[in-house]
């Protein structure tokens, strides 16, 4: 997530991540974000946007 300049040690940690990961990178919408967190919302269970934005990730790679 994209958080403006984070400090030098959290910029090393967002490297590292890219490297184990492939450099591999998605985008989403707030209105992605916030359409699936209406779907785990209504499932009972709360969730927060940055929770959502991981599971629209989860979703986008998988393509569930």
């Amino acid at each position: 997530m994209n958080i403006g300049n984070p400090p030098s040690w959290k910029k090393e940690k967002a490297m590292y991540t890219l490297r184990q990961t492939n450099r591999m990178t998605i985008s989403v919408t707030d209105d992605e974000i916030l359409d699936v967190k209406a779907i785990i919302d209504k499932s009972g269970i709360g969730c927060e946007p940055a929770s959502a934005a991981c599971w629209i990730t989860k979703i986008s790679v998988s393509g569930d």
